[in-house]
């Protein structure tokens, strides 16, 4: 998510990494929670071609296809993203929920994401899971992962459409440390905003080269970004890093969940941030190596179960009018179960 001059001041105690305009509030009664920067793409980069982020996946609203967060395909069934992309906020009660899986889509095997060419494969969301730590407030996300598992497992394509190897994720920490005491170079990919202040997101899988700073740089012109904004966000080094942009670039809003790839790995999930490619801004990534056991454990089973029972009723009464139904699938149906972290 990234946070707006004009929205911030108001709204800090609630939505403070919220990006610009307000919210948008869904059919049921839900805001939709912006990604690390309502939904913008990469700043000053360049168009990516087919094959050079086979991993790349676009997350969608299953609805209209539009799209709202990025991710990473770790294997055919299941996407690594953003905890807060998973999140709604409900209007009533203010208080956090899982997305419905179902609500959403996924769509991989292309750098061109417009609904009208429906390219590459899409697929429907089955279960979403977020790391148990995961804490979005007035601070800043920490912990920022999120997993779904798709309905039906991607067709692999090589070189077109295939998994990031858990080598490539499986980073040290002592490895970071390194890369980030370095400054090393890294590449940040996705379909976010390319400026600030458009508010669309882009049809074309953009990248762009970032820096990642040393720990102690990134908190020093994170105070003084925060301040101006009179905000209360924080960096918390040991899950979180930062980069920074020549010239303005940056990740933006919508580029939510998307990675950070620094010399082949996938060291960082695009989390927060401050306005868009602003001058000496960081962006701000959640680490890999802070998430990396919950992430490799995690499968799309379930840890808890929900149930509405006005909906299990009617079931039911459709399960005695057709007798054919068997009870036993009913209810070990997966699309019936959400897990809760």
């Amino acid at each position: 998510m990234r946070i707006k001059r004009s929205a911030l001041t108001a709204r800090k105690a609630k939505y403070p990494h919220k990006r610009a305009g307000g919210p948008e509030i869904e059919q049921d009664g839900t805001i939709k929670l912006a990604p690390p920067d309502d939904p913008q793409r990469i700043i000053g980069g360049t168009t990516a071609t087919i094959g050079d982020f086979p991993f790349a996946v676009s997350i969608q609203h299953s609805s209209s296809w539009a799209h709202f967060c990025g991710g990473s395909l770790l294997q055919a069934s299941k996407i690594l993203t953003a905890c807060h992309c998973l999140m709604q906020i409900t209007l009533l009660t203010e208080e956090y929920k899982l997305r419905n899986p179902t609500s959403i889509s996924v769509q991989g095997g292309t750098v061109g994401i417009n609904a009208d060419q429906n390219d590459g494969q899409r697929r429907l969301g089955w279960h979403v899971s977020v790391h148990p730590k995961c804490k979005n407030d007035g601070t800043g996300s920490e912990f920022d992962f999120g997993l779904i598992f798709i309905k039906n497992a991607f067709s692999i394509e090589p070189g077109i459409l295939e998994p990031l190897p858990i080598s490539k994720i499986n980073v040290s920490t002592s490895s970071i440390e390194k890369l980030i005491e370095g400054e090393v170079k890294c590449t940040s990919i996705g379909w976010g905003y390319t400026a600030e202040d458009q508010g669309q997101t882009s049809y074309d899988l953009m990248k762009v080269q970032l820096n990642l700073l040393p720990q102690q740089k990134c908190a020093s012109l994170l105070l003084t970004a925060v301040r101006d904004e009179n905000s209360d966000l924080k960096f918390k080094k040991n899950v979180q890093l930062c980069t920074l942009g020549k010239n303005g670039k940056d990740a933006c809003q919508g580029d939510s969940g998307g990675p950070l790839i620094c010399k082949g790995f996938l060291v960082g999930i695009v989390s927060w941030g401050i306005g868009c490619g602003r001058k000496q801004t960081p962006g701000v990534w959640a680490r890999i190596d802070a998430g990396i056991d919950w992430i490799i454990r995690t499968k799309g089973g379930t840890v808890a179960v929900t149930v509405d029972y006005r909906v299990l009723g009617t079931l039911l009464l459709l399960q005695y009018t057709r007798k054919f139904y068997n009870y036993n699938s009913l209810i070990s149906t997966p699309q019936s179960i959400v897990s809760i972290f």
